[in-house]
């Protein structure tokens, strides 16, 4: 039997044409080496399949959440751009993977300084990273996103990555600024009558 930890993967059969007499002791010790081979083989699969299970559900997860997920290696690679990304800046995974066409969207920070996103190893500290930013879609559309990032660090003489959460925040802030808008135009409507009122008020 092929057993380990509890867990029977099969038999091993072994045939000889005198019967189980004709096995000697050496052979049956090569065959119960060979079956522990083979039962290790048996159990790398099963962990080799359950990983690729586990990845194709991080994968699924990734590609259906709905914030943008891109990753850069340091030298400004893109490595992964999610369905999401596709979504808010109109350029698709084939056109950004494995490029260094981050700068197609022109990303500036809320006081409109550029970007160089690209090269995040060399300019910046991940926390120096602006927490929102400006991009321009392939339309030419201006978008608002609201970022997180985290550094993933090099493995086996590997780049270390940087990976960048983005999330669409172009209503909230246009809603900030016409609500500023708003707050401005009533000041003003109301300072205009309160004017003479209180000239008037002091005359009494």
């Amino acid at each position: 039997p092929l057993r380990s930890g509890g867990q029977t993967f099969g038999v091993l059969l072994l045939l000889d044409r005198e019967g189980a007499e004709g096995f000697e002791a050496g052979e049956l010790a090569v065959a119960g080496a060979f079956a522990r081979e083979l039962v290790g083989f048996l159990e790398r699969v099963e962990l080799v399949g359950a990983i690729e299970e586990e990845r194709r559900k991080l994968n699924d997860i990734v590609q259906h959440t709905g914030d943008g997920i891109v990753s850069l290696d340091s030298e400004g690679t893109i490595l992964s751009w999610n369905a999401a990304m596709e979504a808010i800046t109109g350029y698709s995974a084939d056109e950004m993977i494995d490029t260094r066409h981050f700068g197609l969207l022109r990303p500036r920070d809320a006081h409109d300084v550029d970007l160089h996103i690209g090269g995040w190893s060399e300019r910046y500290a991940v926390t120096g990273l602006a927490a929102e930013m400006q991009i321009v879609t392939s339309d030419g559309a201006t978008v608002w996103l609201s970022c997180s990032y985290s550094l993933v660090p090099a493995k086996d003489d590997g780049l270390e990555s940087l990976i960048i959460v983005a999330r669409n925040i172009t209503q909230a802030r246009e809603l900030e600024v016409l609500k500023d808008d708003f707050i401005a135009v009533v000041s003003h409507e109301l300072r205009t009558p309160l004017v003479p009122i209180k000239g008037w008020a002091q005359t009494l």
